[in-house]
Parts: structure tokens; sequence; C-alpha cells
């Protein structure tokens, strides 16, 4: 039934489809027959859950029939609950009753637009038709079609025309099934065509089969990746993990992978439910648990390929689950009270080291912009550390680890230089400071400060300043001007501090408030 492979297919990308029917009291029954299928399905989710949730997804998988498309549709039960259908079908004043509720004008074009909206913003998912959107309809929603019509010629074309428009990672192909049996018409279809056109028009037609040498091919080409560095899998998976991570640590590395990654995660979860997909499953799953292991070390975002996977996403998560990661939840950060919690559980000096250092590096980016003297002491200390001892693990989470604490320290109690304010003033300070280059001046380097932030507090009163570039150049320049005056710094060097003193101030914006 249709709504099988919905749920299965399309579904899980957010996305809907169109059923073509061979006459508009068809596309009228199918609507009903689609709303029975769906309560029918709904009743059996719910009836089978309890003993589905101790299935894993793959066992579900690999048992196929009903247990595979219970199991797949579970997750998705709320949506599933509220999914509609309607027909869109052109009406006469002789028709009956039940074909003219489908044509009102205003209803359809409600439909229409409500049809082209994400299944998680409306819950019109399939739409039945006869003749009507088959040409110049689009709906980058739209991932699958569904034929049980008789087509031909140009219409056919049009038809399987109105699936492939992409929309990212959620659609990277569309679906044509046909019911009926007019693929055999598809060569006649095209001959009507010259050569050059027919290249154009086949070349993003395919069978689902013809993607499994890309599959593979993927698969290789991540295995290969490591194995050219000398990193191949043996009996330990957990080392061949840990040295693909650590590996990882190298960004442009780490780029080339996550290109790798995402075409082999995508591709698997393409074919699959298909039995000849499932060979790649073990490959799949250790190389998506190593993305999401680098992404939580390496405070890297981009590498939680979980958006990149659909319909085998449950099973990606259940085995990064059972490895000891969650895969729904960020990386810990060191101001999480639980951070030095976490740390502890690493079973090795090196990783412990390795998630405090990554950790480290990922607090001081994310706040480089707001102190950026104090940070930028930081990190100098934190390469020198890493540099002193170089694989003494051991003593370098210790000294890891003072340094987190001190980290830790200034930020619930930050510390005030010369009695400035260490929201505003301080960091305008440090900026000054480690321009000068030296002590022999705090003084006047802090009386500095604090003319340049009771200024900005001024112009920042002036309700949206933060957004109104011309007002921040005239404050920028007005820094300038103090700068030059103060007789401190190199003239060549007063453009750049002016400009750093704004990006504080910007970054602090909420402590330049007018009070």
């Amino acid at each position: 039934m249709f709504t099988d492979d919905y749920i299965v297919n399309i579904l899980p990308n957010d996305l809907k489809a169109q059923l073509v029917a061979s006459s508009r009291e068809l596309a009228v029954q199918y609507v009903d027959a689609l709303n029975d299928a769906r309560d029918e399905i709904v009743v059996a989710i719910e009836g089978a859950a309890d003993i589905l949730k101790d299935i894993a997804p793959e066992d579900a998988q690999n048992a196929g029939g009903d247990v595979a498309f219970l199991a797949t549709a579970l997750p998705y039960l709320g949506t599933i609950k509220t999914l509609e259908f309607a027909a869109v079908i052109s009406v006469d004043h002789n028709d009956l009753p039940h074909l003219k509720a489908w044509g009102g004008a205003t209803e359809t074009k409600q439909r229409i637009e409500r049809f082209k909206k994400p299944l998680s913003r409306d819950g019109l998912a399939i739409l039945v038709v006869k003749s009507k959107l088959l040409t110049g309809f689009d709906a980058k929603v739209e991932q699958a079609m569904y034929l049980d019509r008789a087509m031909a010629g140009a219409e056919l074309l049009q038809a399987i025309a109105r699936t492939n428009r992409t929309a990212g990672e959620a659609k990277r192909f569309g679906i044509v099934v046909d019911y009926y049996g007019v693929g055999k018409n598809l060569a006649d279809a095209l001959a009507l065509y010259d050569a050059e056109d027919q290249s154009d028009l086949t070349g993003g037609i395919g069978k689902p089969e013809e993607l499994l040498p890309e599959l593979r091919q993927a698969r290789d080409a991540v295995v290969k990746q490591f194995a050219d560095v000398g990193i191949t899998l043996g009996t330990d998976l957990q080392a061949y993990v840990d040295a693909c991570v650590g590996k990882l640590k190298d960004q442009k590395f780490r780029a080339q992978f996550l290109v790798l990654v995402k075409r082999l995660i995508g591709l698997f979860d393409t074919l699959m439910p298909r039995p000849e997909a499932r060979s790649f499953a073990k490959d799949v799953k250790i190389f998506a648990f190593i993305a999401k292991a680098a992404a939580n070390l390496y405070r890297d975002g981009t590498l939680d390929v979980r958006g990149v996977a659909h319909k085998v996403q449950a099973m990606l998560d259940a085995f990064i689950e059972a490895h000891g990661i969650d895969p729904k939840i960020p990386p810990i950060e060191i101001l999480d009270p639980n951070f030095a919690a976490e740390v502890s559980r690493k079973k090795s000096d090196r990783a412990k080291a390795a998630d405090m250092e990554n950790a480290l590096r990922h607090h001081i980016s994310i706040s480089f912009e707001k102190d950026p003297a104090k940070f930028k002491s930081l990190s100098e200390r934190l390469e020198g550390i890493l540099t002193s001892h170089q694989d003494g693990w051991n003593e370098i989470a210790r000294q890891l680890q003072a340094l987190i604490d001190e980290a830790l320290a200034s930020s619930s109690a930050p510390s005030a230089y010369h009695g400035l304010d260490p929201y505003t003033e301080g960091p305008i300070f440090g900026i000054l400071r480690m321009r000068y280059g030296n002590d022999d001046r705090d003084a006047e380097l802090a009386e500095l400060a604090s003319e340049i932030v009771r200024h900005l507090l001024q112009e920042a009163a002036v309700v949206g300043f933060w957004d109104n570039p011309v007002g921040q150049e005239e404050a920028r320049r007005w820094v300038f001007r103090q700068l030059d005056s103060s007789n401190l710094f190199p003239f060549v060097e007063l453009d750049a501090i002016a400009a750093d003193c704004m990006g504080v101030a910007r970054s602090n914006r909420s402590g330049f408030r007018h009070e």
C-alpha cells in the first residue's frame, strides 16, 4: 500500500507525495482508503509498541515484514496520527456531491498551499490527482510520485519531473513508484526528443539498485582515507575508533572525512531497507560513531551527521549510544558542573587530557571576542602545557585541570583590573594593555579604558545602536581620537586598536546598556 512506502521512505525526510489515479472517482476513493490505512497502521503500532521497544532497530530490519515496518514507523507514531490526504480534481455542475466536495476553487488553492509546507508544519501528506498538478506544478517538499494510471509522452516526463527538485540533505533525489507499468512508455516518450535532450532528461533517472556500486565506493573511500595514514580495523574496534578520532584532530583531514562520511551515510539511508544495502550497516555505524565521537571531542558541530540520515537514524543512534555516547546530547562544556565527572569516566590519562584540551580550546574560541587579552593569555598557557610535556599525559591532565579551575573561577567571579568593571572596562583595559606591551602605564590605560566605556555607554543608550553601522563607525572614530590624544600607542596601530575596542564592546553588548 502507498502508505507503507510513504511512511518508510518519505515521511522521515519531512517530505510529501502525490498519487496519480486513473479517474476522478478513484482519486476520491483513494483518499478514503488512505485514511483507513492510516488508522489501521496507528492501531497496529500502538498494539505492538511495548514489544517493538525491546527490539534493536537493526534486528527489526533483519526480521523484515511487519516487524521491520512497524519498528520503522514507531518513532513517527505522533506524526502518522496527524497525516491527512486530499484529492485535487476538476469538477463540473453535473458531478455527484462526493466529487464536488473536492473541487471548490478556494478549497483547492488552500490545499495546494498547505501541501507546499514541510510535513512538520502541515500534516497534509499526499495529494491524490487524476490530471491536475502534473505539469507546471512546483513543490520542493514533494519527493514521491505514485503512478497508478496509464501515462505516455510528454505527460509522463512532466509527471516524473514533479519530484526532481532537490532540497538539501533531506531531499537529494525524487522517487517515482510505477504501480501501473508505465515505465515501458518512457523510451517512447524520450524518442520525441533529440539525442542531446534525451541525455539531459535521462541523466537524473535511475533505479535504486544502480546506487549500490556508489555505496560500495563511498564505503571504500572512507576506509581508504584512514588506511592511507596507517589506520586499519583489526580485532579491537575501540582502538580503531580512538586512532581515527585522534587523526581527525587535523582540520584538513577532518574536512575530507566529513565529505566522505556524509556521502556514505546518505547513500546508505537512500538504499535502506533494501536487503542488498544491509551488508554495509556495520561499516556505516562505525563511521557514524567515529564522526560523533570526534564531534564531541573537538566540539565541532559540523561532524554531527544526524541530519544526513533519516530512515536509518534510529539504527545509528542505537549503535552510538551502545558505545557510550548519547547521540542527542551535545558535548559537555567546562562550565558545566558535571564536566569533571564526565572527564573522569575516560579510561586513560591521554583520553582525559584530550577531552580537557579540546574543551578548553572550545571555551577559549567562543569566549575570545569578549575579552581577547584574557583568553589570548589562556590560549598561550594551554599551548605551553602541551608543548612542555608532550606525551606526559598524566602531568598534562593535572596542569590542564588547574587551568580549567582557573577559567571557572574567573567566569564565576571575574577579576577587576584597578577597580574597573570586569564586564566592560576590564576587557577594554585588557586590549589596551596587550597592545601597549607592559604594565608601567597601567593607571593611564585604566583611565583611558574608563573614558572609552563611558562614551560607548552613552552611544549604546540610543535604541538600535548595535544594529546601526553608521553610528558604530562614528563611535570607532571617537575611540581613535582618544587613543591618539593619549600618546600611548604608535599612530599606525590606532585603527586596529579602535576596531578591537569596538569588537569587544559589541561582543559584550549586554553590559553596554545605559542604566
